[in-house]
């Protein structure tokens, strides 16, 4: 990063800065309805509540951080377009996970000419993820589980919810701003993490690539593994350690988050 501004003048930052793109899931982010095993979209208009004791929700969907959690910045920088892209990491340790419940949902259809009705959660096989997130669970059993449960949520004044969802454990949780709101990304592998911000900051030279190499690396199904090897390697990776997370690291980011999705 200092290479590429102390060669470059201050009207050429300004530019620089004014000509980046803000992430989209419907452009650099990848995301996708139908593929939310390991991710989460916060949206945009919304509000997202703190859940006791240490989690947030929005909606019916629900993550629980873990008590001891260690915080990163995770920034990548690409070396020719001058394009920066950070997230914040947050690392479960001493054997402790992040929980991320998913509620489920049934649809009812009716007969030929009748109308589409939601029905009430119901633990039915949830759709096919996308490609870009196949395997990943399944390569760590023991730390994931996607059996639908029941996931219990207390609220603050003591009472008890319990709703279908699917309950799943990570050891890493990646949130980053886009346009439609703030991304979580679930993952046991820092190096997933990581591909997911320097993908983003390299996605200004997707433009630059072959037809062929520019399709797989921009297509929603292709994987990060795929895309690595596609997009040039120009942006690098950094993680800065900010320290142990205090206890109300939680309720800290509600109120972050709530006041980024206004």
């Amino acid at each position: 990063m200092g290479v590429y501004f102390s060669l470059r003048g201050a009207p050429e930052w300004e530019q620089t800065i004014s000509d980046m793109l803000a992430p989209s899931i419907w452009t650099t982010a990848r995301y996708s309805p139908l593929g939310r095993r390991q991710k989460m979209l916060l949206t945009r208009p919304g509000s997202v509540e703190f859940s006791f004791p240490s989690g947030f929700k929005q909606g019916d969907d629900l993550v629980q951080m873990s008590e001891i959690t260690k915080v990163s910045l995770l920034a990548s920088f690409d070396e020719k377009s001058g394009h920066f892209f950070s997230g914040l990491l947050l690392e479960a340790v001493d054997g402790e996970t992040h929980k991320y419940c998913r509620a489920l949902e049934k649809i009812v259809l009716k007969a030929p000419g009748g109308e589409r009705t939601r029905g009430s959660p119901t633990p039915e096989p949830e759709a096919a993820p996308d490609a870009s997130e196949e395997g990943v669970e399944g390569e760590r059993t023991v730390l994931s589980s996607t059996q639908p449960r029941p996931c219990v949520e207390p609220d603050e004044s003591g009472r008890v919810g319990e709703g279908i969802q699917t309950e799943t454990n990570w050891l890493f949780m990646l949130l980053y701003g886009v346009k439609e709101g703030v991304l979580i990304y679930f993952s046991n592998a820092r190096e997933e993490c990581e591909e997911v911000v320097r993908e983003i900051a390299a996605s200004s030279l997707l433009s630059t690539l072959p037809p062929a190499d520019k399709q797989r690396a921009g297509s929603r199904g292709s994987s990060a593994p795929e895309s690595a090897k596609v997009i040039p390697q120009s942006a690098k990776v950094i993680e800065h350690f900010v320290g142990r997370a205090p206890d109300i690291i939680c309720r800290l980011i509600t109120e972050a988050i709530c006041a980024d999705l206004r």
